[in-house]
């Protein structure tokens, strides 16, 4: 499940600014440098929020300050988005896509780096995805999707941040 075009062009203009900001306002050259700029907005929203604030729309504001960024196990897809686990606390989130359906673009069980936070009443994976090239084995994957559906029959899993 991916968002809708217009909304799916509306997060990527507004992240790609910010990515640029902490690029000296110049467009990162490669998704790979996006990566690292995401990487650092994330690790110095404390420091450059202010002057964030400044300059984005309140709700993506919001969005940014409370987004979970760093690894995760992408499950697969759902009828209602994608699983994922966040691999430091175990929480499980169901998130959208923004433009590419993610089963295109990795393996199920799969260890990856990435942000999830919301937007507009959806909570989205960013679609910076970065790999370890790490996927699960059966009986791990098995776990896991227990540990998910054990989550959901509780309501446990988090589809708004």
């Amino acid at each position: 499940m991916i968002l809708p075009a217009d909304l799916g062009d509306d997060f990527l203009a507004t992240y790609k600014g910010v990515l640029a900001y902490l690029n000296g306002g110049e467009e990162p050259e490669s998704v790979e440098d996006y990566v690292v700029f995401r990487k650092q907005l994330y690790s110095e929203f404390a420091d450059i929020q202010s002057d964030l604030a400044k300059y984005l729309e309140p709700e993506f504001f919001e969005s940014l300050s409370h987004a979970v960024f760093g690894r995760f196990v992408f499950m697969k897809k759902y009828r209602k988005g994608y699983a994922f686990q966040n691999t430091k606390n175990s929480n499980f989130y169901l998130a959208v896509g923004l433009t590419t359906p993610l089963e295109e673009i990795m393996p199920e069980y799969s260890i990856i780096e990435t942000a999830i936070l919301t937007f507009k009443g959806y909570l989205v994976c960013d679609g910076l995805i970065a790999s370890y090239n790490t996927v699960l084995g059966k009986n791990y994957q098995k776990s896991i999707r227990d540990s998910y559906w054990e989550a959901h029959k509780n309501n446990e899993v988090i589809s708004c941040v």
